[in-house]
């Protein structure tokens, strides 16, 4: 019933207007030195060209989130090993390293403002950081079990978590204080996301769910049921709001209109090519054969967290609206690589479409992405399970490979 379901929905046409804001974000400050790494991700001209610059190490256990600051210049990554690190992207250098949680890190969250960074940690508190400095500001208590998840809203004045407790918690980061307890789920809460104006926020978990709750009274607007009932461990909001990235553990990213409740992508990359002749579900196919860089998309037991990947216009160094525009879902997977799906016809790109080939030695869990950045360099970040506690930054060389 699903399949029937997923091939109507997913001949619904979509444009990078649907997915991006329409106003254009401005430029980050700041400029990022490139370094030529030895193994590029594909070859020049492919749709998706992401070169690995740097290997950061330094965690001690698997590496369990990244997150980039606003501008572009640092990458936060969250550990097991109960320490964040902050990374120079000028330089590769680590920056500073934030411990003080007695237990391991699952989330970690830079403030819009780029001033603050929020962390959860299974000794089931929420941390908040100066970015700058590294000092440990306050510790956000009430949580009854392991916090799994953490985001700031748009704002930068409240911080949303999500919990084993099954609760969903909103808190004033000014006063310190739990604004919000919900009753969210009837398992653990996998991940939560404010959308771009701070009046909604997402929750997905265990039980399979997607809520989406209105913040300034905490009642739940909408109910997004998954179709397998499998539970769904990572959500995200595009750019414009309008939809709904989901990840379940069936292997199956999904993407869900916000208005209407349905699903209308489906991004299923465990099947054959001859199911991908008529432009349907991801490829195979397309990701391991002639691209010769092998594999299928693999997410059957861990929370891996997908995303938006907005690739500006030719010319153009920020996401914008225009036809031009190219959207892609990228995701880790358990098979150590990274894969990217075309946004419109669910195809992974036979060039550039499997990222880190050979680079990462086990589970791709964390992944990051940054587009805005300056002179059109768009950043990719990996980081591996508790085989390869490293983490990988990738540039987008398009733009230098158009120039050449």
């Amino acid at each position: 019933m699903e399949d029937e379901q997923a091939a109507v929905h997913d001949d619904t046409q979509l444009s990078a207007a649907d997915i991006v804001s329409v106003k254009p974000e401005p430029d980050a400050e700041g400029d990022v030195a490139m370094q030529t790494h030895t193994q590029p991700a594909s070859g020049p001209g492919s749709p998706l060209d992401y070169s690995h610059v740097y290997t950061l190490l330094g965690h001690t256990r698997a590496i369990s989130s990244l997150s980039f600051s606003p501008d572009g210049t640092l990458l936060a990554s969250a550990s097991a090993d109960k320490t964040v690190r902050i990374w120079s992207l000028r330089t590769g250098q680590l920056v500073e390293t934030l411990k003080g949680h007695g237990g391991g890190i699952s989330d970690v969250a830079w403030s819009p403002c780029g001033r603050y960074l929020a962390t959860a940690s299974d000794d089931k508190t929420v941390g908040v950081w100066n970015a700058l400095s590294g000092y440990d500001l306050r510790r956000l208590i009430g949580h009854t079990s392991y916090v799994f998840c953490v985001a700031y809203s748009p704002q930068s004045n409240l911080i949303v978590s999500g919990s084993f407790d099954e609760t969903v918690r909103l808190w004033d980061v000014r006063k310190g204080t739990c604004h919000r307890t919900i009753a969210a789920h009837s398992e653990a809460v996998t991940d939560v996301d404010f959308n771009r104006d701070g009046t909604l926020i997402a929750s997905c978990s265990y039980d399979g769910l997607i809520r989406l709750w209105d913040v300034p009274t905490g009642l739940c607007l909408a109910t997004l049921p998954h179709p397998t009932s499998s539970p769904t461990t990572s959500i995200r909001f595009s750019p414009s709001s309008s939809h709904l990235l989901a990840s379940s553990l069936d292997s199956t990213l999904r993407l869900w209109d916000v208005a209407n409740g349905k699903i209308v992508k489906t991004y299923r990359p465990h099947r054959g090519e001859r199911d991908n002749k008529d432009g349907g579900e991801g490829a195979t196919s397309a990701a391991g054969g002639k691209s010769g860089v092998g594999g299928v998309y693999q997410n059957h037991k861990y929370a891996i967290k997908s995303h938006f990947l907005v690739l500006p216009a030719e010319g153009t160094a920020v996401p914008t609206t225009t036809p031009q525009s190219e959207v892609f879902i990228v995701s880790g997977s358990e098979d150590s690589k990274l894969y990217c799906w075309d946004l419109q016809s669910r195809r992974i790109p036979e060039q550039g479409g499997v990222v880190g080939a050979g680079v990462h030695r086990d589970v791709v869990g964390a992944v990051a992405v940054h587009p805005k950045t300056r002179e059109g360099v768009r950043i990719l970040a990996s980081a591996g399970m508790e085989h390869d506690p490293s983490v990988r930054v990738w540039f987008d060389r398009r733009q230098d490979n158009a120039e050449s």
